[in-house]
């Protein structure tokens, strides 16, 4: 934590949790399919093809589902974002590199309260939001600020 002095908590919204296993096929099989959408932006193919692509990719079709929480001054944002190479290019380079920064994140000690809230997963060192997709705080905003009133109530309990 690169400032332990003035963090008093943490909650955190929809990350990993320390059970969670990552298979290398599916990060593999993301990669690909981050360079292919990379290809296709770069050739201006990808807008066209987006609604199709919906149709036959549940992960496309996912996507939209989200986009279409979000306020509708920011859905023609994000969206244009996602026809970008530079997008994709970064999701496959996360992709790659998210094993060791995994391995990174579980070393690092927390010091401070935690609390964790996950939508895809149930572990016993989190909260799992029932019906909640990848935007907790848009699906379930109630759910967030009760963890964050409960943190304050451990940190006064604390007297940090």
């Amino acid at each position: 934590m690169l400032y332990p002095n003035a963090t008093a908590g943490l909650v955190l919204v929809d990350g990993l949790p320390p059970s969670a296993v990552v298979s290398p096929a599916h990060l593999l099989q993301g990669q690909l399919a981050a360079r292919t959408a990379e290809v296709l932006a770069a050739l201006h193919l990808l807008g066209p093809l987006f609604p199709k692509l919906s149709r036959r990719f549940r992960a496309v079709d996912w996507a939209m589902s989200e986009l279409r929480k979000l306020p509708e001054e920011h859905r023609a944002p994000v969206f244009a974002e996602w026809l970008t190479p530079a997008f994709y290019g970064a999701l496959a380079r996360t992709l790659a590199s998210l094993p060791a920064n995994l391995r990174i994140a579980r070393a690092i000690p927390i010091q401070v309260p935690l609390l964790s809230l996950w939508s895809d997963y149930k572990d016993d060192q989190g909260t799992y939001v029932e019906g909640a997709g990848h935007w907790i705080q848009i699906d379930r905003p109630e759910v967030v600020a009760a963890a964050v009133r409960k943190l304050h109530a451990i940190i006064e309990e604390k007297g940090v």
